[in-house]
């Protein structure tokens, strides 16, 4: 993030602009680093998200370009949206689609890209953007004929299933009684005996022998 400040840089005109952001997409689309370094002054930056250290000099730019979008992508079309040049700062909207090799997946990236050039050249670029990732697939290959290879579409195994992942343990569930039968030795020894009623004769002889003294004293 940078505070804005007048810069006594050429002023761009939208038609620039729109040349950069073009040449920009076909580097992309053709991964060719060598485009894409020709955009950049020769300490120019490239930032990717705002959390990341920018890379910087012509010779960071071609490492990063070679590691991103020439290894790691395929089939990519860049299509650019707005764009909007005030003063030596460009700003420009785009999407981009690809086949992800390391993910096995179909992506879609929508961002903004704000700019700085010196001389026609791009001094200083800030990426913000926000990835969609579909399907897993394993992408397929062309033979030289135009057909595509016998390689199939390969399925990514859910991580946290017990199959694919042997190590994870589950908590197995507590086996509950079914019926009220299965409760009765369960209840009869929580049942203290002390509280139990009693089939001794003693037992129902004083109870009846409290009743009748109740009664003499009512008498």
């Amino acid at each position: 993030f940078r505070q804005w400040q007048s810069s006594d840089h050429t002023n761009m005109t939208q038609d620039e602009l729109l040349k950069i952001m073009t040449d920009y997409g076909r580097a992309w689309e053709t991964q060719d680093p060598d485009l894409l370094c020709s955009l950049f002054t020769e300490d120019g930056t490239y930032q990717v998200t705002p959390f990341d250290a920018p890379h910087k000099g012509q010779a960071a730019l071609r490492s990063y370009w070679e590691r991103m979008p020439v290894a790691d992508q395929r089939d990519i079309k860049f299509t650019l949206g707005v764009c909007n040049a005030v003063g030596s700062t460009g700003y420009a909207e785009w999407i981009t689609n690809f086949f992800q090799v390391s993910g096995r997946c179909n992506v879609e990236i929508r961002g903004i890209i704000i700019l700085e050039v010196e001389h026609g050249k791009i001094s200083e670029l800030r990426e913000y953007w926000k990835s969609y990732h579909s399907g897993h697939q394993k992408w397929k290959k062309q033979k030289k004929d135009g057909s595509p290879s016998s390689s199939t579409p390969t399925s990514n195994p859910d991580p946290f299933s017990p199959t694919s992942n042997p190590s994870l343990t589950y908590p197995q569930p507590v086996s509950t009684p079914s019926t009220s039968t299965d409760l009765k030795p369960n209840l009869k020894l929580l049942i203290s005996p002390l509280h139990t009623p009693s089939n001794n004769p003693s037992n129902q002889q004083g109870k009846s022998g409290s009743k009748k003294s109740r009664k003499r004293v009512r008498l």
